[in-house]
């Protein structure tokens, strides 16, 4: 399962600030019928193809909503990643630009927002290594033939993990930047529901 924000530290301030603001949806979508197929031994093509359509869906919202930089940055490789991972595996499905549509958008234009959601976005990536190994072990997919993302994802340095952390605590050191942060990372988890509700309602689905 993927969205599994690490567990929080006395040492913080900032990351159990966001963990509550997030926690009551975190748990939501953490069984949901488009996620949850990702880390069982009887995923299909086809769940596998729903689920890779919502996170791209997720990514291109992210990419529409951001002029933050490091946020962008954070963006950019990721969706390149699931773009060439839909090429290789032509799910059925609703397609990712229109599965955004009419998504409610919250531009994200400050330091502090960018940081809620990149929280979102890194902590969302601790799972991939046993997404990885489970849909190389059940549909003999790599990084060369539909699961690059996963791959990426699972050799992200966990030092970038706590370079965030640090810039956290620097950062959103008041109760206004404290809030604006826990905003974005809220709408964040507000629109990937969205978009992976979006994706169960299919037909066929």
């Amino acid at each position: 399962m993927t969205l599994s924000v690490e567990p929080v530290s006395r040492n913080r301030i900032a990351r159990p600030f966001l963990h509550r603001a997030i926690d009551e949806m975190h748990e939501r979508l953490h069984g949901h019928p488009i996620l949850a197929p990702l880390v069982q031994p009887d995923l299909t093509f086809t769940q596998y193809g729903a689920a890779m359509m919502a996170f791209s869906g997720f990514y291109r919202w992210m990419a529409t909503v951001s002029t933050d930089d490091k946020l962008s940055a954070e963006v950019a490789p990721a969706l390149g990643h699931l773009n060439r991972d839909l090429d290789r595996i032509s799910p059925i499905g609703i397609e990712p630009a229109a599965l955004t549509a009419d998504v409610p958008v919250t531009v994200v234009s400050d330091e502090s927002a960018g940081l809620g959601m990149r929280y979102v976005l890194r902590g969302s990536q601790f799972g991939a290594a046993v997404i990885y190994r489970n849909v190389a072990d059940r549909l003999g997919l790599g990084p060369d033939d539909g699961a690059s993302y996963w791959a990426w994802s699972s050799r992200r340095d966990k030092a970038d993990w706590s370079a965030l952390l640090d810039e956290l605590d620097r950062r959103l050191d008041t109760k206004e930047t404290l809030n604006r942060a826990a905003h974005a990372a809220t709408a964040a988890f507000a629109a990937f529901a969205t978009l992976l509700d979006r994706q169960q309602a299919r037909p066929g689905a």
